[in-house]
């Protein structure tokens, strides 16, 4: 499958010039692996070494069109010490799979005078998550709101509250490198424009910042962008 430029996800961070690219998960991306991108398929399964080739090779075409470059000149998108991506040190950038589709986003790090700014991408399928999952993905104002709905809205607010999550744990990340449980923010909102309010872990690490968070819904996907935006002080 072909790559393509994908402006709707790009459209998650309204406020930033964002490159976003997708593609169905395809085999035939895990030749064009480059170098250290290719040391984790040992451990993978044929189906996830798919997905992983496949998300690189949106990475790479996002960081291209951000840095204006041809693909073959962009470095490979190794992974940290703890799986995340490695991205060039003046971008900030994310990647999501899901059920063989895979998506990837890039923008420039420093996106605002004054503050460090990273972004978060993840896409999860809507009925995929089992309801009494929900223990341990929501807490408190969260767990109530989706008592009272009825349950194919309760299922989609589980998976918008999981995916938002998640997206803010990749964008914090890349500030924090700490990793952070499902309590450490709460969300609010069904669709659109959602709420992110940061728990007392997340506000220490962070300090002053500002998060954002959008959504769209894709066939049987939801997808949601998360921008942190950490103040910088000047001197």
């Amino acid at each position: 499958m072909v790559v393509v430029s994908s402006p709707s996800f790009g459209g998650l961070f309204p406020d930033h010039q964002v490159a976003a690219f997708t593609s169905e998960s395809d085999e035939s991306h895990i030749g064009s692996l480059v170098g250290i991108e290719a040391d984790p398929l040992a451990d993978m399964s044929q189906n996830r070494r798919s997905e992983y080739a496949t998300a690189r090779a949106c990475a790479r075409s996002a960081i291209a069109e951000v840095m204006n470059n041809a693909v073959h000149e962009v470095d490979p998108v190794g992974r940290g010490d703890r799986g995340s991506p490695v991205w060039p040190p003046s971008l900030t950038g994310s990647i999501s799979h899901n059920r063989g589709f895979c998506v990837a986003v890039a923008a420039p790090r420093a996106l605002t005078p004054g503050s460090d700014t990273t972004i978060g991408i993840d896409v999860e399928t809507i009925d995929r998550l089992r309801p009494e999952l929900a223990r341990r993905i929501v807490f408190g104002s969260e767990r109530s709101e989706i008592g009272m709905l009825e349950p194919a809205e309760a299922q989609r607010r589980l998976a918008l509250i999981f995916a938002t999550k998640e997206a803010f744990y990749k964008s914090q990340f890349q500030h924090t490198n700490t990793w952070l449980g499902f309590d450490a923010i709460t969300v609010s909102g069904a669709s659109g424009t959602i709420a992110v309010t940061l728990g007392p872990i997340a506000s220490s690490l962070l300090g002053a910042c500002r998060v954002s968070a959008n959504a769209i819904e894709v066939g049987p996907r939801i997808a949601v962008g998360v921008t942190v935006g950490r103040i910088v002080s000047r001197p």
